[in-house]
C-alpha cells in the first residue's frame, strides 16, 4: 500500500486522500449517500423522529378536526369529563413543559436556533407533533457537528 495514495482501489476515487496522523487514511470531504442539500444528516434515528413527529401531528389533528366538526367545546370537554381526563391532561402538561424546558436548554447547549418556534408551534399544533420534529432537528444538529469535527456520521458506541 502506497502511504501517500492509499490502497491502489482508493487512488481511482476522485475524492482527495489525506494522510491524518494516528488514524490512518481518511477521505476528507466524502459526499453522503445523496448528494441533496435536504438530505444531509438524515440519521436513522432523525428519521424515526420525524416519522413520530408526523404520526403525532396526523393523530392529534384527526381527533381535533372531528370535534370542530362537531362543534365541541375543547375546554369545557377538557374540564368536564371526568377525573381520568383531567388526569391524562395533567400527565401531558407537565410533560409538555418539561419538554419544553429541555428544548431550550439542549437548543442552546448545541447551538441550534429557533428554539421558540417548536415551543409557539406546539400551541398551534400539538406537542406530540414539535416535539419529535424538534427531537430530528436535534439529531441532525448532532450528526453535523460530528461531521465538522471530522468524525464519522455515528459514533462506534452510539455516543456524541
Amino acid at each position: 500500500m502506497d502511504p501517500v495514495n492509499g490502497p491502489p482501489w482508493r487512488r481511482l476515487s476522485p475524492l482527495p486522500v489525506v494522510r491524518t496522523r494516528g488514524r490512518g487514511i481518511r477521505c476528507h470531504d466524502r459526499p453522503d449517500r445523496h448528494t441533496g442539500r435536504m438530505t444531509r444528516h438524515w440519521t436513522p434515528l432523525a428519521v424515526v423522529y420525524l416519522v413520530l413527529a408526523v404520526a403525532g401531528l396526523v393523530v392529534t389533528w384527526t381527533f381535533n378536526a372531528i370535534a370542530i366538526a362537531e362543534g365541541n367545546d375543547f375546554i369545557g370537554d377538557l374540564l368536564s369529563s371526568g377525573p381520568a381526563v383531567s388526569s391524562i391532561t395533567n400527565d401531558l402538561l407537565f410533560v409538555a413543559v418539561a419538554g419544553s424546558m429541555l428544548i431550550i436548554v439542549e437548543s442552546r447547549r448545541i447551538g441550534m436556533r429557533f428554539a421558540l418556534i417548536y415551543i409557539i408551534g406546539s400551541a398551534l399544533t400539538a406537542f406530540a407533533f414539535t416535539f419529535p420534529l424538534w427531537l430530528a432537528m436535534r439529531e441532525r444538529r448532532l450528526a453535523a457537528r460530528r461531521a465538522e469535527s471530522g468524525r464519522d456520521e455515528t459514533a462506534p458506541d452510539g455516543t456524541v
